[in-house]
């Protein structure tokens, strides 16, 4: 029965050896489960912490894609707003421009009306001169009927019929010459009228462009001598514009366009690339418009004092023509100290307007100088210690001359 009860027991631990290994395996098996859920839970809170790095990485571009389209809606209203405000700068440039060619066709109307009138008048001065000679003539044959007897009285009468015949020759030539000096004038205000208008309509058509492809058009109403927007702006035959100030310093030394070269004359205003430039700078930032404005009130207050001086000089002339003081005129030949007078005076005046003021003083107005003849206007230089001229045409005379007296430029002085 021990011997049973041993074999029993023998089986028992063998049975439970057998069933201590199976839990060791099962312990092992669990073990490495763990291992695996362990590792399983630490790759899935690896990849729960990678899938919120590119949820919040996603969140973040699309609110910089958001960001960036209401950027680009506020962008696109606002150049939407720019074109619309260029359409209406635009509609504004076509209006001003319809009002110069009105104008301009309207001056030249009137300049060739009064034109007419004075060829007309000289005509009819000519014409009853013709008739007065006719009349001379008659009388005179009829003295010469009358006293042909005495031959020193015939001769004297004879004299003066020639004396007559020869001022109706210059009285002819004198028209013929004013006739073409007037052609003249007429022609050349046509052409500059002309350029005038053609350069408007090519500003028109280059800003047109411009608006049209939404493009900042502030570099076209930039004075190309400072660099700044346009203040008062005055443009050349050439077409080129710059400050007014900025060309009448340039214009003072040289005689031609500081861009391309070209031979200058006196610029004309131009109200429109004015105006334009004032609302394009409202565009620009706070600095910028404080400093030009800065710059505008700085050159306003130096018009402001040459105005005065203008005014000052206009009443000095008008209190010694009120008590009959004698003033030279360009048309009689000056001494040299007479030329000296005069230029001396005119150097203590740098603005256009007072000089031209004081030229005309001594006759040198635009309309007498434009009425010239050649040799007129080669006097007007040679009074004024001019360059020689002698082989220029009156074109090019007139030209140096209205430059010199706007402006003293200095190429032309004969130093």
């Amino acid at each position: 029965a021990k011997e049973k009860e041993v074999e029993r027991l023998r089986q028992a631990l063998e049975e439970m050896k057998e069933e201590a290994a199976i839990v060791s395996e099962k312990a092992k098996e669990a073990v490495r489960v763990k291992r695996k859920f362990i590792e399983l839970q630490k790759k899935t809170r690896e990849e729960e912490e990678e899938r919120r790095k590119r949820m919040k990485l996603l969140e973040e571009e699309n609110k910089a894609k958001e960001e960036a389209r209401m950027q680009l809606e506020e962008e696109l209203k606002r150049r939407t707003q720019e074109i619309e405000k260029r359409k209406k700068d635009l509609t504004s440039l076509k209006e001003n421009y319809n009002k110069i060619e009105i104008e301009m066709k309207t001056k030249l109307d009137a300049e060739e009306k009064a034109a007419k009138e004075r060829v007309l008048k000289l005509r009819e001065e000519n014409s009853q001169k013709e008739r007065d000679r006719i009349e001379l003539e008659n009388k005179l044959k009829d003295l010469l009927a009358k006293t042909t007897q005495d031959k020193q009285q015939q001769l004297k009468l004879q004299n003066s019929l020639d004396a007559i015949q020869k001022e109706k020759e210059e009285f002819h030539a004198k028209l013929k010459n004013m006739e073409l000096a007037n052609k003249k004038a007429l022609e050349d205000l046509e052409s500059r009228s002309k350029k005038e208008l053609d350069y408007c309509e090519k500003r028109i058509k280059d800003l047109t462009h411009e608006c049209s492809k939404g493009e900042d058009v502030f570099e076209q109403l930039e004075c190309s001598i400072c660099c700044e927007a346009f203040i008062d702006p005055r443009t050349l035959p050439c077409s080129h514009s710059f400050c007014e100030m900025c060309i009448r310093d340039h214009l003072r030394r040289k005689d031609d366009c500081p861009v391309c070269r070209r031979k200058a004359s006196v610029p004309i205003p131009s109200l429109t690339l004015a105006n334009m430039a004032k609302k394009l700078m409202m565009n620009k930032s706070k600095e910028e418009q404080e400093a030009y404005a800065e710059i505008v009130k700085s050159r306003e207050k130096k018009t402001q004092e040459a105005e005065l001086l203008y005014k000052k000089l206009v009443e000095t002339i008008s209190g010694a023509k009120a008590t009959g003081e004698n003033f030279f005129h360009i048309m009689n030949t000056w001494k040299d100290h007479e030329s000296k007078v005069f230029l001396k005076n005119m150097q203590r005046y740098d603005y256009p307007k007072t000089r031209r003021a004081y030229a005309a003083v001594v006759g040198l107005e635009d309309h007498e100088i434009a009425k010239m003849s050649r040799k007129q206007l080669l006097l007007a230089a040679s009074n004024l210690k001019l360059k020689d001229m002698l082989k220029e045409n009156v074109m090019e005379i007139r030209r140096r001359l209205t430059l010199f007296l706007t402006y003293g430029t200095k190429v032309f002085v004969d130093v």
